[in-house]
């Protein structure tokens, strides 16, 4: 009986277009380690910062550079008197004093289709109060959706010293690239979000650190007496906050890719009389209507402390919500994942350390030195940390895949590398490992840029690794350990060959016509015999030097298939094979045109050559599939 259609999208020189479009892991059959290629995609933030609301395109643009904001100018006055309504507001580069209250209306007021944005990238933009300041901002949306993009407030918040976030049904407030270190010491949120919240509320690649009263709070509209509106947070930094450092619960909130620390209960900056309980993440709030639906995914939480790294504890025993694909490092106590009420699940999380691994949560989980370790700096560079968002452009150009992978039980090995082109992280991809791991970038690694030169370097343990495309040629590699290994577009390599073979080919004179004479070479040439078509027509053309083969060779049963590739493809004899005779299905004629094969395979193998990259390939069985693309 045939078997139920496998797709393996493997995207070439347009995939970059493609991302959003790729299949999932569930999707698509595992390639062995020499299949890859080149193919899969990454999951890159989105920190675009042109016209950054798609429904203000008549709004009012406002450079406060032209305004006469300089250095040194109180930020907040300039855009206290500014702002409004249907504007889009620009900040230039630098650093800017303090003291003013930019956001001037109340939470029921808000603002209707409003920007305020910083030039430059994340971290260009700084306001800086003084440490101790009544630090207080209310940012609504009202009949619009408002947007705040990359500024960073520097400065200790003294007071409730908090940014307070509400939108208004049917409306959004996003904060993009936000930063507030520096924290507070007396009773300050980094962000609250009010329990009348009925709209959306997004949080992309944010960076709240040292709050004594919760990092992000946006718990309250899953109360008793909320209007359950969602929380979403993408990306970011969530790092020593009391009480909770991520703390959500109105219905249909996500936490996606965000990376939460406790390392340091900041004694220095809270005083020793203060309470210290932390959390990474909190959901706290649910009931029988409100906080359902939660989705807590790919996430890295980092505990050094006594305290629990993931507690679902809805005070009202509802809600309900999913935690996925989430790795947890513990040295505390409490459960890695503690499950204390509501309707959750959750499948394929990994918890390591020396603490209580245990995960309350769902099924296919991991608990052990063999698992995935979560790690303590954010994948996506923030604010002004070291480094930088590496959001540069890719080249169009075809990437080599370069993936570092350990030995099974093996502890933790450190890579780096330096590239003359962008390193992009490979987040999602069908390659696995030979412990039979994924292979793929997804933390414990960071990316940045020196000058020209591109730097990735990180670690990984277990039977695990991580896997980056890199535009460009690698002059410097090196691994720190013998239970790692280093693999170019599939072949294993040393760190002294990873820098070799990328580096660009030299031009031959012969091709470039310095020497060749084209009057000698025909005189040579015309008076052989031209051979046979029936030798030409298997495609030992070194124009079609790819290889594709689907092999059923060692398989009991028959597998259909349709290969589709961006350039020429033809069958070819010397990779078509059948064992013992084979059965009638491989007798049966392939359907080839220019691009696309369509065929059956019993007890044999199928081989074609081509020109170009695979585009897809549909499999119905269970035949192996190989792609040599030096044939």
């Amino acid at each position: 009986m045939l078997k139920p259609v496998i797709t393996v999208i493997i995207v070439a020189c347009s995939y970059r277009d493609m991302r959003d479009d790729r299949p999932t892991t569930d999707d698509r059959t595992r390639l062995n380690r020499r299949s890859y290629l080149r193919t899969a995609g990454t999951v890159g933030a989105a920190l675009g910062t042109g016209s950054l609301l798609s429904g203000i395109a008549t709004a009012t643009e406002i450079h406060l550079g032209e305004e006469g904001l300089q250095d040194g100018d109180d930020a907040g006055e300039y855009l206290a008197n500014h702002i409004g309504d249907n504007r889009e507001i620009v900040i230039p580069a630098g650093t800017y004093q303090y003291s003013t209250r930019a956001f001037t209306r109340g939470h029921s007021s808000g603002y209707a289709d409003l920007v305020v944005r910083g030039e430059g990238e994340f971290g260009d933009v700084v306001f800086e109060h003084p440490d101790g300041y009544s630090f207080s901002e209310v940012i609504a949306a009202n009949g619009g959706d408002v947007l705040v993009d990359n500024i960073v407030w520097r400065g200790v918040a003294g007071g409730n010293g908090n940014v307070t976030i509400r939108a208004h049904g049917g409306d959004e407030v996003t904060l993009r690239r936000i930063a507030r270190p520096d924290g507070s010491n007396d009773h300050g949120e980094g962000v609250y979000v009010r329990p009348e919240h009925a709209g959306v509320a997004n949080f992309e690649h944010c960076w709240l650190e040292n709050f004594t009263d919760n990092g992000l709070y946006g718990s309250a509209p899953a109360g008793s007496h909320g209007n359950d509106g969602a929380v979403n947070v993408t990306g970011g930094l969530y790092k020593n906050n009391n009480i909770a450092n991520i703390r959500i619960g109105g219905s249909n909130s996500t936490i996606e890719g965000a990376t939460v620390v406790l390392t340091d209960e900041q004694r220095g900056l809270w005083g020793s009389s203060r309470a210290v309980n932390m959390r990474g993440i909190w959901v706290r709030e649910g009931t029988g209507s409100n906080g359902h639906d939660i989705t807590i995914r790919d996430c890295d939480v980092y505990n050094e402390l006594p305290y629990a790294p993931i507690e679902i504890h809805p005070r009202s025993g509802g809600g309900s919500g999913v935690v996925e694909d989430t790795r947890v490092y513990n040295e505390g106590g409490a459960a890695s994942i503690r499950h204390r009420g509501g309707d959750w699940s959750g499948q394929d999380n990994h918890a390591t350390g020396s603490g209580n691994l245990r995960i309350e949560t769902g099924t296919n989980n991991c608990e052990g030195p063999r698992c995935d370790i979560a790690s303590d700096t954010p994948r996506v560079p923030i604010g002004d940390r070291e480094g930088g968002p590496a959001t540069a452009e890719l080249p169009d150009m075809d990437p080599h895949l370069v993936t570092f992978i350990t030995a099974e039980d093996s502890p933790v090995s450190e890579y780096r590398f330096v590239a003359d082109g962008p390193i992009d992280a490979l987040s999602d991809t069908p390659y696995d490992s030979p412990s039979g791991n994924a292979v793929r970038a997804t933390s414990n690694y960071e990316i940045t840029r020196e000058d020209d030169e591109h730097v990735a370097e990180g670690s990984s343990a277990n039977g695990y690794g991580d896997a980056f495309e890199v535009y460009g040629a690698i002059s410097e590699a090196s691994v720190d350990s013998e239970d790692m290994v280093i693999e170019l577009d599939g072949d294993r390599v040393d760190a002294d060959e990873l820098v070799e073979r990328t580096q660009p080919e030299e031009a031959d004179d012969d091709e470039t016509g310095g020497n060749y004479d084209e009057t000698d070479g025909s005189d040579d040439t015309d008076g052989d015999p031209s051979p046979a078509d029936d030798e030409q027509s298997d495609s030992d053309d070194d124009s079609l030097s790819n290889v594709i083969v689907v092999d059923g060779s060692a398989s009991d049963d028959v597998s259909q298939y349709v290969l589709t590739v961006s350039g020429e493809l033809e069958r070819s004899e010397a990779h078509t094979s059948i064992v013992n005779e084979g059965l009638a299905w491989d007798a049966l004629p392939s359907n080839v045109s220019e691009d696309r094969a369509i065929g059956v395979v019993g007890e044999g193998a199928d081989g074609y050559r081509y020109t170009g990259n695979v585009i897809s390939v549909e499999v119905r069985g269970n035949a192996a599939l190989r792609i040599d693309r030096e044939g």
